[in-house]
């Protein structure tokens, strides 16, 4: 429709491509991603498959980026932060995004939901960190994409350096997603 994208869309839009083998979006209803950025991934699905509920958690500044970027593509959509931070239970409705932070992720608990995303964040905690989060997952979720470096980012040279202490490798997403199934491992 004559509208121009950076470059860097291209990338969402192959992480996008990559799964449509082993996933029918039209038949997925909820997506939680944890680690949205500034939203452009969630700009892709819902472009395609607006009757998805998306769920995204994030930290509090890179929230904020999401929903002011999200709310200029999708102004209807979006459900802020300052609704989201007191809900007790994960919010869904058909074709809306919610904003809620990381810490919220416990809210997993309980539910189901069709597809968890991520790209390129837990590879950036410790194991520890994404053993807690891949839990949830583990116990909610019917579909996993995960986007990652599996044999770790930098390490930092000591704590407080730019980098992880101990680095998440595959071995680590192997032994936390115990109710999956392995279909593809590519480079």
């Amino acid at each position: 429709n004559s509208k121009k994208y950076p470059i860097s869309i291209l990338n969402y839009y192959l992480r996008y491509a990559y799964c449509c083998p082993f996933l029918d979006f039209n038949a997925i209803d909820c997506v939680v991603e944890l680690g949205s950025g500034a939203g452009k991934q969630v700009e892709i699905l819902k472009k395609f498959y607006p009757h998805l509920s998306m769920v995204l958690f994030d930290i509090p500044p890179q929230l904020y980026i999401c929903e002011q970027y999200l709310k200029t593509v999708f102004p209807n959509d979006v459900i802020s932060y300052q609704e989201t931070r007191n809900f007790k239970t994960l919010p869904r409705e058909r074709g809306k995004i919610f904003i809620l932070g990381a810490h919220q992720f416990p809210l997993l608990r309980g539910e189901t939901i069709d597809l968890f995303w991520n790209s390129a964040s837990l590879q950036e905690m410790e194991p520890h960190i994404v053993k807690n989060y891949l839990g949830f997952v583990n116990e909610s979720s019917k579909a996993v994409y995960l986007h990652q470096w599996m044999t770790g980012v930098k390490r930092a040279k000591k704590p407080g350096d730019t980098g992880v202490i101990e680095q998440t490798q595959f071995k680590h997403y192997e032994a936390a997603l115990t109710q999956f199934k392995l279909i593809d491992l590519s480079p």
